[in-house]
């Protein structure tokens, strides 16, 4: 039996939950999430798709509807399946450990700016991070408005993570600008 790649999961696993669907309608998914972690281009999603439907985990029918056809989607027992043996496997160090995070990156060279472009660039990053959590709050107030509590839960904790980031970033500007006082006083 073929294992499962993450996206490929993560596909089967957007057409269980919301039910017979388009290509398109998954890739509008992965557009409208907050979260950057997947490809959301047609050239990642249609052709994992195709590879689906050719294990036999999404079966595919066309409808004629409108002014051209559309390719609607369902999972097949066999792709529920698969997605079951995908949630109960247990979790990998990929699973386990913290992500490359272009922003900590950054952090970690910040001492190549100037005082006042590192206080410019932080000051951003915490706007940024702010207007975040409001974009996130929104996100999950939507799931919480239809009822679907697990994706409401998923959804809180992609904002306590930002949140996380949040007061993270703030610290850094705390320990930057007492690192650039200390210097100013001596």
């Amino acid at each position: 039996m073929a294992e499962s790649s993450l996206l490929e999961s993560v596909v089967l696993g957007i057409v269980w939950k919301l039910g017979p669907m388009t290509p398109y309608a998954i890739r509008q998914e992965f557009v409208h999430s907050p979260s950057s972690s997947f490809s959301a281009s047609t050239g990642a999603i249609y052709p994992l798709v195709d590879r689906l439907v050719d294990r036999g985990w999404l079966g595919s029918k066309t409808e004629a509807t409108g002014k051209r056809p559309r390719r609607m989607l369902k999972i097949t027992r066999s792709g529920a399946a698969a997605l079951r043996r995908w949630l109960r496997s247990e979790p990998n160090d990929a699973d386990l450990s913290v992500p490359f995070d272009s922003l900590r990156t950054r952090i970690y060279f910040l001492a190549a700016l100037r005082p006042d472009e590192r206080r410019r660039y932080l000051d951003s990053v915490v706007a940024g991070l702010e207007a975040r959590i409001q974009d996130v709050r929104a996100y999950c107030q939507s799931y919480e408005t239809k009822g679907r509590w697990e994706s409401s839960l998923a959804a809180s904790g992609y904002l306590e993570l930002a949140k996380a980031r949040l007061r993270w970033a703030r610290e850094v500007q705390r320990r930057l600008e007492a690192a650039d006082e200390s210097l100013n006083e001596g």
